[in-house]
């Protein structure tokens, strides 16, 4: 692994700890693998998160390694495939300016739907701070994430590892209800990255990033 990777051993093990709330995905890695390392790094404030809460963590994850790199994933529902689609989606940034920007792909689903994956990277310290409020300004489980690398990476690994790991959720009927990226997939299939997992924000009272 890279010496400028963050190290897990920064931050505390949860094990499996039943007094932490932590989202269905997280879980979900205690459920198939009881031994995996999970850390926590996590952040308190009191009423709704405010703007100096966001840069305040973003702070306490930037001191922990100000020679990490970071990677911003994101992806949309599934969708019905169509050209007009392919041409026009784009993911809302809306109030979130990244210094690069963001590479938007599709993915088959099925035979006529497809899900829109979209990746960020980090330049500056600005960035951290809005992909901080990117991932904390929504619902407390986003399934958006940062993935932090070395100083060199390559993209195409990046772009499998997030394609193979998309996973369809199916209802009772056996029809596609939810595509989500599969973090069992990822940390099976990943090497020299580490996953920053959010949970909370808005007024949840934390922000919580654990990281696989």
């Amino acid at each position: 692994m890279n010496n400028d990777i963050l190290l897990s051993t920064k931050f505390k093990s949860i094990g499996e700890d039943a007094t932490v709330s932590m989202p269905s995905q997280i879980k979900a890695l205690f459920g198939m693998n009881p031994q995996i390392d999970v850390r926590l790094i996590d952040y308190d404030y009191i009423g709704d998160a405010k703007d100096d809460d966001y840069t305040s963590f973003a702070e306490k994850l930037y001191k922990a390694n100000p020679n990490a790199h970071y990677i911003l994933v994101t992806h949309s529902n599934e969708l019905k495939d169509s050209l007009l689609v392919r041409k026009t989606f784009h993911f809302d940034l809306t109030g979130f300016y990244f210094s690069e920007e963001i590479q938007t792909w599709s993915v088959p689903i099925s035979n006529n739907t497809i899900v829109f994956l979209g990746v960020i990277e980090i330049e500056t310290f600005e960035d951290l701070k809005t992909a901080i409020r990117f991932l904390f300004s929504g619902i407390y489980d986003s399934q958006n994430f940062l993935i932090q690398h070395g100083s060199t990476f390559v993209k195409s690994e990046i772009v499998n590892l997030l394609e193979r790991a998309l996973l369809p959720i199916k209802n009772r009927y056996g029809e596609n209800q939810d595509v989500i990226i599969s973090m069992a997939s990822v940390c099976q299939h990943k090497k020299d990255i580490m996953v920053l997992y959010p949970y909370g924000g808005t007024d949840f009272g934390s922000f919580m990033l654990f990281v696989v």
